[in-house]
């Protein structure tokens, strides 16, 4: 498994050119070094620590995988909307590029369960920022003359 600072320095660039070490270890011709930048490892460390990732790459993963991974790698994803992209104690409006960009087009989303699950997630934490506006209101209401 990766550390985040040796995944973080994958993103350098190799010489004058525009390739990365990641891309470079994803088109080795090495087998084994194409499955560290492409596998289970890599992915699921980036998502747990809300970094980039190739979403082509967790697709085959994923349609690949045995249940059992297919089922932490969909966790990993539900935990990173939950605590993470679609809490309200960060500003979401700062998410929504990596959402668009690494998440919202995984094939994982085209079973009705997941998607469903995704949907439910997101109207649960609008449902706690209503509740949050709510209370200020009243206690605002409450606290003012005349209130």
């Amino acid at each position: 498994v990766f550390s985040r600072k040796q995944r973080s320095d994958f993103n350098n660039k190799v010489g004058s050119t525009n390739i990365t070490v990641y891309d470079l270890g994803r088109m080795c011709k090495v087998k084994k070094v194409q499955e560290l930048f492409r596998g289970y490892d890599m992915i699921l460390g980036a998502i747990k620590e809300h970094e980039e990732f190739n979403p082509q790459d967790f697709n085959s993963l994923w349609c690949d995988s045995p249940q059992e991974q297919q089922c932490q790698l969909e966790e990993a994803i539900f935990s990173l909307l939950e605590d993470w992209a679609f809490n309200p104690q960060f500003k979401i409006e700062e998410h929504r590029g990596y959402l668009k960009k690494f998440i919202f087009s995984l094939n994982m989303f085209d079973r009705s369960e997941n998607f469903n699950r995704m949907r439910n997630i997101a109207k649960l934490k609008m449902d706690d920022i209503r509740q949050d506006m709510y209370r200020i209101r009243d206690f605002m209401a409450e606290t003012s003359e005349g209130g």
